[in-house]
């Protein structure tokens, strides 16, 4: 989204490891922290989970069609 994860941890009042965490997919972590994460994006967390599928649904398909080929 154009933002580095220290402007991210800044603006959702997180640390900046721990936005590297979740980007990483490394932690669990809660609605609550959700909400500040959008809030922070600038979005509603609606559109930000609809981009988490996105990118999760495009990883699928591109290792289901390397499955395929390999």
């Amino acid at each position: 989204m154009g933002i580095s994860q220290d402007e991210l941890a800044e603006k959702a009042d997180l640390h900046r490891t721990y936005v590297s965490l979740i980007e990483r997919k490394s932690c669990n972590f809660s609605i609550k922290i959700y909400m500040r994460l959008a809030v922070a994006l600038g979005i509603e967390p609606a559109e930000l989970m609809q981009q988490a599928e996105r990118i999760v649904n495009s990883g699928r398909r591109a290792k289901s069609g390397a499955r395929k080929s390999g």
